[in-house]
């Protein structure tokens, strides 16, 4: 049984409801009083979502607390899920869930004749079984709800993140500007087997992807590169220490051969002399003998010219290969970002290899020039790491060619290598978000509990096909009919409303009495009638241990009805809830709300013959600005006595009487100071309107004040203009005329105002 409401938070009208410590437990029989709009319909709600084991996604931030006689506390959470209450409410939902007035038919009214024993024990197992299996089903589809939930959370925040990762490179791409859940699941889905460890790129890695992925497309870069022939080269050496290693056979002349500048000056005038014809010494002026220019054209040989030829031959070779090794390479700025790291280390290797080469061009240049200048000297070319220079020149180009084709081949593909590196960039962070493996386990979760839900709904139709067969067998339609019908007129204090069983269907039909058609057009307080009744039915039903195990639930049964049905329907309630039939009895715990007080009156009566029995009121107080409701236990005046009139005549002494002059309450007494004056006026006077109540009295100094107050400035005779917004009048003026009112009943008839405060303070 439920003990307590401890506190309802954020709950529609139950905005910030805490149970103070004053407030009783929850007794057998409990009966709430509150105006409409007060918060009874909200309470009533929450019990049924206690029925039903789940709340609607409108209010799953709603908190609650309810705390049960075992000391249990029930939470918006999984003891919501799991209780083992069994509840049992009528409110509206009840009235349109089990009654379709769109074709004016019931649903199923299962009232099983007593030789029907086997059959009900069966009904009864099956049935057993049936809420076991609703049970499972409930409890996996919750599971796999809230695990899916949780997943898309967690989705959520991981597509968040991808779509600033992307925002923050600059990517200028829609799809991952608007990146999303659906989108990172579609992803997923599409590459379940590459989201693991072995696609979370490096720092590196991801550095160069992340470059890759910037939009901006490079020009073709040219790749005409000629490069000199190494194995040419090399041959080229050899054929340069064949020179350097000629020996020149001739009449030499000692002393130049060991002079190479003496050689050299003496050669060059040898050809000067030549060229002019003279025969004396340019230098002494002395005459030249002809033995010394024989000697030294002996010297001087054509082998002699020849080599020499040879050896400038070669010098200029080298000078003239040096520059073809000297190649011009792109600038790094006309690379893609992602390229550029491993174009410099491909050109860095490239000058350094190109000063090797520079180096060895430069020592065969230096050597023949010895050569030259000495050609008798016999020199020889170290070729011990030429072969491995010039591999390593055109290894290092071929490097540096490789990473201009690799950008070249992007601007080819722009559009393809941009995909290619968006998703692996993609799938670089989502392998690392989901790298804990606790998303896949969720699935694979999830998938069971699916599982689970599709088989526990096949045995569900299995064993619904088998109850509803049952429920053929034991119905007895003209029993079951016949029963609903004598509640109906008891209920309604007529009997021009009628079930009919419709044989082929199985079903209910209502009718009219005398016409045998369907009733149209049911009046709010007829249908309120026949979703009782029905509802009583169901009780009717139900195992007396299972009964007595229950907790009943009514949310204003009677509360479209006028005075002429009032009495009936209370009657019928009374018959059924408090009388010395069977139900009372079995009953487990009781909850009748209303705000009729009429009716709260004659249930407040015949709980008085009741044990374990609490009365309360739900009232609305003003939290932050707004209406909020809470629980009392209810006042002497609203328990004592049966009229409303007592109980107004209280709440506004009270307010007079109190520091609490609220807005909220503002408004409240406005509209009660003009139902207290109806009632008192109408009934002194015998007139029907308030105003001319108010033209019989006379000499009361402050009247026209009272009129205009409760002509202007209560609920109902505004229009509800007064609460729609702020009035300052309002909130100015009452405090102020509230005393002037309660001045006036107590001019208008003295006895009757002293005789009232004596009865609401208990005397």
């Amino acid at each position: 049984m439920i003990k307590s409401i401890n506190k309802i938070h954020g709950f529609r009208i139950f905005q910030d409801f805490t149970r103070s410590s004053s407030l009783s437990d929850f007794s057998k029989y409990n009966l709430f009083y509150g105006w409409n709009g007060s918060g009874k319909s909200t309470f009533s709600n929450l019990l049924q979502y206690v029925e039903e084991k789940s709340i609607p996604d409108e209010h799953l931030d709603a908190k609650f607390e309810i705390e049960l006689a075992d000391k249990q506390k029930l939470t918006n959470g999984a003891s919501l899920s799991s209780n083992s209450l069994k509840l049992k409410v009528f409110n509206k939902y009840f009235v349109a869930e089990n009654i379709n007035f769109e074709e004016q038919g019931a649903k199923s009214i299962l009232l099983v004749s007593k030789e029907r024993i086997e059959e009900k024990a069966k009904l009864k197992e099956l049935n057993k079984e049936k809420k076991s299996l609703v049970d499972r089903l409930l409890n996996a589809e919750n599971g796999a709800r809230d695990k899916r939930k949780v997943n898309e959370k967690f989705l959520s925040d991981i597509a968040k993140g991808i779509k600033n990762s992307f925002k923050v490179i600059d990517t200028k791409d829609t799809y991952y500007f608007n990146y999303d859940r659906n989108k990172l699941s579609a992803f997923i889905d599409r590459h379940k087997q590459q989201v693991n460890a072995t696609s979370i790129l490096t720092d590196a890695d991801l550095s160069k992807v992340i470059m890759a992925v910037k939009p901006e497309v490079k020009e073709i870069i040219p790749l005409e590169f000629e490069l000199p022939n190494s194995n040419n080269l090399i041959e080229f050496e050899a054929r340069l220490n064949l020179v350097l290693q000629t020996n020149i056979v001739s009449n030499q002349i000692e002393q130049l051969v060991n002079d190479e500048l003496l050689n050299r000056w003496v050669e060059e005038g040898l050809k000067l002399h030549s060229k002019i014809g003279s025969e004396v010494c340019g230098y002494c002026g002395n005459a030249i003998a002809k033995e010394r220019i024989n000697a030294l054209n002996a010297h001087f040989s054509a082998d002699y010219i020849s080599l020499k030829t040879k050896i400038e031959d070669g010098i200029k070779f080298i000078e003239s290969i040096k520059q073809g090794f000297h190649l011009s390479v792109p600038l790094e700025d006309h690379l893609y970002d992602e390229y550029k790291e491993g174009y410099k280390d491909a050109v860095n290797e490239f000058k350094s290899v190109l000063i090797e080469i520079d180096t060895k061009l430069k020592y065969w240049s230096d050597t023949m020039n010895t050569k030259l200048g000495n050609p008798f000297e016999i020199l020889s070319l170290d070729t011990q790491n030429t072969t491995s220079i010039f591999t390593a020149f055109s290894s290092s180009v071929n490097k540096v060619i490789s990473v201009l084709e690799l950008c070249n081949s992007k601007t080819d593909n722009y559009s393809k290598i941009l995909k290619e590196s968006q998703e692996k960039l993609e799938l670089h962070y989502v392998s690392e978000a989901l790298s804990n493996n606790e998303y896949f386990r969720s699935l694979i979760e999830i998938e069971e509990l699916d599982k689970e839900s599709n088989e526990v709904r096949q045995q569900l139709n299995v064993i619904a096909k088998e109850i509803l067969e049952l429920e053929k067998v034991l119905v007895n339609a003209v029993m079951g009919a016949e029963q609903f019908n004598e509640n109906l007129y008891k209920f309604l204090g007529r009997n021009d409303i009628l079930l009919e069983y419709i044989a082929d269907e199985g079903g209910y039909k209502i009718i009219r009495s005398g016409k045998k058609e369907l009733a149209k057009h049911l009046s709010e307080g007829e249908r309120t009638a026949i979703a009782f009744v029905y509802f009583i039915s169901k009780l009717q039903e139900m195992e007396i241990a299972d009964l007595q195990e229950s907790i009943i639930v009514l949310d204003d049964p009677i509360s479209s009805f006028d005075s002429n049905h009032l009495f009936n329907a209370a009657h019928f309630i009374k018959e059924e809830f408090f009388s010395e039939k069977d139900m009372p009895s079995k009953i487990g715990q009781l909850f009748i709300l209303t705000h009729n007080f009429n009716f709260f009156s004659l249930i407040n009566e015949w709980f008085e013959a009741k044990d374990l029995k609490k009365v309360f009121c739900i009232k609305n107080i003003n939290h932050n600005g707004s209406r909020a409701a809470i629980f009392e236990d209810a006042e002497y005046v609203l328990k004592q006595f049966g009229s409303e009139y007592h109980f107004i005549f209280s709440e506004i002494k009270k307010y007079n009487e109190s520091n609490d002059k609220s807005y909220y309450h503002t408004h409240t007494i406005a509209n009660l100071c003009r139902q207290l004056l109806e009632s008192f006026l109408t009934f002194k006077f015998g007139r029907k309107k308030l105003d001319k109540c108010f033209d019989e009295i006379v000499g009361f100094s402050e009247l026209a004040k009272v009129r205009k107050f409760v002509n202007h400035y209560s609920h109902r005779a505004d229009h509800g203009t007064s609460i729609r917004g702020y009035n300052d009048n309002l909130f100015g003026e009452t405090e102020k005329l509230v005393p002037i009112v309660l001045e006036l009943v107590k001019y208008v008839d003295n006895v009757h105002y002293t005789s009232m405060l004596a009865r609401i303070n208990g005397n």
